[in-house]
């Protein structure tokens, strides 16, 4: 992902697959499993030598968030899913509180819509 925050689009409609401008496509879906899945990512543009991805989709289950979701939590975990997922197209792993960032599982209240320090650390020691 050369430049994820510059790179990476966030709009409403969807093109039918990644051109050289985005790292990340998002997509909206319902079906997810509530208790387990709120979103999903996929590679489409793996590095086997390096272990990078260079493109991914990331599907969100918004009916899923919305149903598990605390009453007026609803936008704040739907972001707090694509934080994940976008997570998990750069290496990232999942991890238990008290970690405060969007890398924990699971509803979350507040303060999970981004990358602790050390994931930024990581994140920026591969791809930089």
């Amino acid at each position: 992902m050369t430049n994820l925050e510059d790179q990476t689009e966030f709009r409403p409609s969807q093109n039918s697959e990644c051109s050289a401008a985005i790292d990340v496509q998002f997509r909206v879906e319902t079906g997810g499993r509530p208790g387990d899945d709120r979103g999903l990512w996929h590679c489409v543009d793996p590095n086997y030598s390096n272990g990078k991805c260079g493109k991914a989709t990331v599907t969100i289950w918004p009916d899923v968030i919305d149903a598990e979701a605390a009453p007026g939590d609803y936008e704040l975990n739907l972001r707090k899913t694509a934080c994940h997922e976008v997570g998990h197209t750069v290496n990232q792993k999942h991890h238990a509180p008290p970690y405060d960032d969007c890398m924990v599982s699971g509803n979350v209240g507040s303060g999970h819509q981004k990358y602790n320090q050390d994931h930024r650390n990581f994140i920026n020691g591969i791809y930089l």
